[in-house]
């Protein structure tokens, strides 16, 4: 039955890109999908030519540059949502697709596995590792159980730690530390 889309961000090294080209060759003559790119700048000309020179072109689309709207409908769409990146921090896009409960499929670089656990909220993939890669979208496609629990289970995780309210409460947590703080310097003084 496949999978309505597999969204990937189009920003970063050509290698990330390669990565998510070559898992999506792989698993081509035996899953149905197809893959979004989100994003485009330097690297958009070299992903066209990859997509073209790997005969992807019927399975991705170039979405270009989308304003906030956009991406929330393109999350919206989309089933898995996929960064092989080499180097992160902590990346809006992926909590973005955690927002909108999508599955993710992510390298655990910079500060993502202090956010995700493998096979619990995500499906962590070394980086550069584009058999591995491959496996988790063939796996997630073949699996809406665990689709629809990794996307569970990543929507907690982006309520509880990143929403507008998990910043006010940290915020007002943070200026009643500090005025609690003063005010006992005061005292003492």
């Amino acid at each position: 039955d496949g999978i309505r889309d597999i969204v990937a961000r189009l920003v970063g090294s050509e290698m990330c890109i390669r990565d998510r080209l070559k898992a999506c060759r792989d698993i081509a003559a035996t899953h149905e999908f197809s893959l979004d790119l989100v994003g485009d700048g330097r690297i958009g000309d070299e992903a066209r030519d990859l997509v073209a020179s790997e005969g992807l072109a019927r399975l991705v689309r170039f979405r270009g540059w989308l304003r906030e709207d956009e991406v929330r409908q393109a999350l919206q769409e989309s089933d898995v949502f996929v960064l092989p990146s080499r180097a992160e921090g902590l990346p809006n896009a992926m909590v973005e697709a955690m927002a909108a409960r999508v599955a993710v499929v992510i390298t655990p670089v910079g500060a993502i596995p202090d956010v995700l656990v493998d096979r619990k909220s995500a499906l962590l993939v070394n980086p550069g590792d584009t058999q591995g890669l491959a496996r988790a979208l063939a796996e997630l496609i073949d699996k809406q159980g665990l689709r629809d629990a990794l996307a569970t289970e990543a929507y907690a995780i982006a309520n509880r730690e990143f929403s507008a309210e998990a910043a006010a409460e940290r915020l007002d947590k943070l200026i009643t530390s500090i005025v609690t703080n003063h005010e006992r310097r005061q005292l003492v003084t």
